[in-house]
């Protein structure tokens, strides 16, 4: 062990002194500091100041909104007919701490639906809300018509999540889709500091290797990420034959 510390020791003082010598021959640490990082540090200031701001900002809703574009009307519709009932599915255990802690809590929830990886039991929003599920598989043919499509959805209801990177199911997942809807204001989708509007405006990302999160937002508003777990590969909910029910059959009125 002794012999191995002094090898490291050994190796750091000889890439000091190789530093050292360069910056006394051609000042290349100076010029990064006064180049590259100078950039950097202004970047990441600028970043810091946006995301502060962001969370810092009085959000008031109008006291109207417009009707949603009319390819999202029917998911809308059936989305708040879901939280109206109180039959809103309880988050999963692997979900419920990413969630923050905020005054939407209490309401916030997330389920997921469609298809899982072998071995996992079938999601109860399958069976719960059929046609739900079917007019969200189809809003994502309606809204991104070139995009493959997905095996899997989350639904969140007023959820405000912490930056995190996807992981459960979501690992190893094809690009992420994702889109909110509803009555509300902020709420859009920071990745990699990058922030997005997501209001009706759908965004692709790699949920499994970005890391993301909500920024705060004031009133109703439901988001739904597409994707593709691994083990799920080639399966497209729509393509497997899904059709929704009458709304009588639904229990939707």
């Amino acid at each position: 062990e002794e012999g191995l510390f002094h090898s490291c020791e050994f190796w750091r003082l000889r890439v000091l002194s190789q530093i050292a010598a360069s910056e006394c021959d051609a000042g290349t640490v100076s010029r990064w500091a006064d180049q590259d990082l100078r950039v950097w540090s202004a970047s990441a200031h600028e970043s810091f100041c946006r995301l502060q701001a962001l969370d810092n900002r009085s959000l008031t809703l109008p006291r109207s909104f417009s009707g949603p574009p009319s390819q999202y009307a029917k998911a809308l519709s059936l989305l708040r007919a879901a939280d109206q009932e109180g039959a809103w599915p309880s988050t999963s255990k692997g979900r419920k701490p990413l969630i923050r802690d905020d005054e939407h809590v209490e309401d916030s929830g997330s389920f997921g639906a469609g298809f899982l990886p072998g071995g996992l039991e079938e999601p109860r929003a399958n069976t719960a809300f059929p046609e739900l599920v079917n007019a969200l598989f189809e809003l994502e043919r309606l809204i991104c018509p070139e995009r493959p499509g997905s095996s899997t959805i989350a639904v969140n209801r007023r959820a405000a999540f912490k930056p995190h990177r996807d992981s459960g199911i979501g690992a190893g997942q094809s690009c992420s889709l994702i889109v909110a809807l509803g009555d509300f204001v902020g709420g859009e989708i920071v990745v990699e500091g990058d922030i997005h509007d997501i209001m009706y405006r759908p965004l692709e990302f790699n949920g499994w290797q970005q890391r993301h999160w909500t920024a705060p937002f004031a009133g109703e508003r439901f988001s739904v990420v597409y994707f593709t777990p691994r083990g799920c590969e080639g399966l497209n909910w729509l393509s497997a034959g899904h059709m929704a029910p009458p709304p009588e059959a639904a229990g939707i009125h």
